[in-house]
């Protein structure tokens, strides 16, 4: 289950073979925040949209103590 802050990762096929080809970071609702494309800066997305079939995972990162 996604919680605020998590990482999402994306790869479309079409851009890399293996790994990632974008990331975000998850703020609830379904949604994201992201890098746009070429000079839109910082924008927020659903992960029902383009962005859902490209969905791999999320990380959590754990702040040390």
């Amino acid at each position: 289950e996604l919680k605020m802050g998590d990482l999402v990762f994306f790869r479309d096929p079409r851009v890399v073979s293996r790994g990632a080809s974008h990331v975000g970071i998850y703020i609830g609702g379904n949604n994201f925040v992201h890098a746009g494309n070429r000079g839109t800066g910082v924008i927020v997305s659903s992960l029902d949209s383009y962005w859902g079939r490209y969905y791999t995972t999320a990380r959590r990162l754990i702040p040390l103590a």
